[in-house]
């Protein structure tokens, strides 16, 4: 028995139909939490590299560590929880 070929447009057709449409509040809210996040893990590589090495540095750095391993918890909920029907 023979095997129907479908035709391109068909093909592209369903391909559309199974993509996730995303919301461009959604856009938004990801590109923030992922600059912020890649932003204080910069400021705390920056700080501790070149930073004077004083109490005040040194309670940045561990600000900044703590809010960007918040962000990246964060970016993951936000991609978990747009892959969820």
């Amino acid at each position: 028995m023979k095997r129907r070929r479908r035709s391109p447009a068909k093909v592209v057709h369903q391909i559309r139909e199974k993509q996730i449409r995303i919301a461009p509040a959604f856009k938004l809210v990801f590109s923030a939490a992922f600059l912020f996040t890649l932003l204080s893990f910069l400021g705390g590589i920056g700080l501790s590299l070149w930073a004077p090495q004083t109490p005040a540095v040194t309670d940045w750095i561990g600000t900044l560590s703590t809010t960007w391993k918040m962000g990246f918890a964060g970016v993951f909920g936000l991609i978990g929880g747009k892959a969820l029907p």
